[in-house]
C-alpha cells in the first residue's frame, strides 16, 4: 500500500469506543468515531478556547492587569463625583440666596438679590417691571384676597397658646393584644 492510501484509511477508518460497568459488563454508551472527525472535533474545540481567551484578554483581564484602565475608570469617575459637586454647590447658593431674600423680607427690607448675577435691587423696582394692570382676573383676584386678609400669621401669634395645651399631637400607645377584631 501506498502511503497516501495508507493515511487515508488510518483517518477514515471507523473506531468504536465503548464504556463499559466493570463489575457487570453492562455497557454504559458507546461512541463511534473516525480519526478525521476526531481531528476537526479537537481543532474546533482548540478555535472555540482560543477565541474565548482572546476576548477575556481584551475585556476582564485587560481590567484586572492594566493600569491605564484602572487610571481611565479613576478619572470617569471623578469627572462625574466633580460635576455633582458642582451642581450640589449651585444648589446650596441658590437655597442661601433664597433663604436671605425671604429674611430680608420678613425683616421689612425692600432690597433683594437677583439669582443670576447676584446684585440687589429694590422690590419696587422688581414690581415696576409686572404690569399689574393687564394680569389676568384669576390674579387679581388673588392678590385682592390676599391684601385683605390682614395679618393673619400675627393674629395666630398674638392668640393665647392655653386653648392648644390641651391638643396631644401624638398617638396614644395601645398595647398589643391578642384578641381578635370582631
Amino acid at each position: 500500500m501506498s502511503a497516501k492510501s495508507k493515511l487515508t484509511h488510518k483517518l477514515f477508518n471507523r473506531y468504536l469506543l465503548i464504556i463499559r460497568n466493570e463489575e457487570n459488563f453492562a455497557e454504559k454508551s458507546t461512541f463511534s468515531f473516525t480519526y478525521a472527525k476526531l481531528i476537526v472535533f479537537i481543532l474546533t474545540l482548540m478555535m472555540v478556547f482560543m477565541v474565548i481567551s482572546l476576548f477575556l484578554v481584551k475585556t476582564l483581564l485587560a481590567q484586572w492587569f492594566d493600569p491605564e484602565h484602572a487610571e481611565l475608570e479613576a478619572n470617569k469617575r471623578l469627572i462625574k463625583l466633580s460635576s455633582a459637586v458642582d451642581s450640589l454647590a449651585y444648589e446650596v447658593d441658590l437655597k442661601d440666596q433664597f433663604i436671605n431674600n425671604l429674611t430680608m423680607i420678613i425683616k421689612g427690607d425692600d432690597t433683594v438679590d437677583i439669582q443670576n448675577n447676584g446684585t440687589s435691587q429694590s422690590l419696587n423696582e422688581l414690581n415696576a417691571e409686572i404690569d399689574l394692570d393687564n394680569l389676568p382676573p384669576i390674579d387679581s383676584q388673588f392678590r385682592k384676597e390676599f391684601e385683605e386678609g390682614g395679618d393673619l400669621i400675627l393674629d395666630l401669634a398674638s392668640y393665647n397658646s392655653e386653648n392648644f395645651r390641651s391638643f396631644s399631637f401624638f398617638r396614644r400607645f395601645r398595647g398589643l393584644c391578642c384578641h381578635p377584631i370582631t
